[in-house]
């Protein structure tokens, strides 16, 4: 008999091993071994992308609610496969993991993949599945994210415009909109997210390897 188990992995565990239970029962031990993630500094002259107005923290807190909700999503359907082709064709302009400094002042950690497009560049569905959230966020912008089941999740976030709907049944390679800059973003891009069981991993372990 052949297992294949998916463990997500926080950017912040700090174990120098992971254990792997089953029904209540440890059956394997996994060592982790340490990856060094690259810094990125930006200077943003705008003070309300950096720290938002007062007036904006209610808003913010409730999108971060619906997000944290949605990415935490387990649905039953499990694939077969998970592999996926890039959503938009263009520059992998920012990896996964990199420590973020904005005006010297440290950042959350970049927790997907930046695809840099010119605005309008189309963005495709790497997966099955069906809309979970869509929205205009005031960090992400224009956002869908999708549910592709047993807790596997991805979100497409500053988009120009969206060509979803929540509740769509989503095919592999259908349209889900266009890439733009909205939200607090200092260019052109697809922020793009895997979650696994409410944790992001790198979308490069997922990515077909034609692309």
């Amino acid at each position: 008999e052949v297992w294949r188990i998916l463990t997500p992995i926080s950017l912040f565990f700090d174990e120098e091993s992971l254990a792997i239970s089953y029904k209540g029962e440890i059956i394997k031990e996994v060592k982790i071994t340490s990856k060094d993630y690259r810094e990125s500094r930006i200077a943003i002259q705008n003070q309300d992308l950096v720290t938002p107005p007062k007036k904006y923290l209610d808003r913010i807190a409730k999108e971060s609610e619906l997000t944290k909700t949605a990415l935490n999503t387990v649905s039953e359907k499990i694939h077969s496969s998970l592999i996926m082709p890039l959503p938009v064709e263009g520059i992998r302009s920012s990896e996964f993991g990199v420590k973020r400094y904005i005006n010297n002042k440290p950042r959350n950690r970049h927790s997907g993949l930046d695809i840099a497009a010119p605005i309008g560049t189309n963005i495709y569905a790497p997966l099955s599945g069906k809309v979970l959230l869509v929205g205009e966020f005031y960090y992400r912008g224009k956002t869908v994210v999708l549910d592709h089941g047993g807790g596997v999740i991805t979100s497409y976030s500053h988009m120009n415009m969206l060509s979803v709907g929540q509740g769509d049944t989503i095919g592999k390679g259908m349209l889900l909109g266009e890439v733009g800059e909205t939200g607090r973003v200092t260019g052109a891009h697809l922020h793009w997210q895997v979650v696994l069981f409410g944790i992001p991993v790198d979308p490069e372990l997922f990515i077909d390897s034609k692309n």
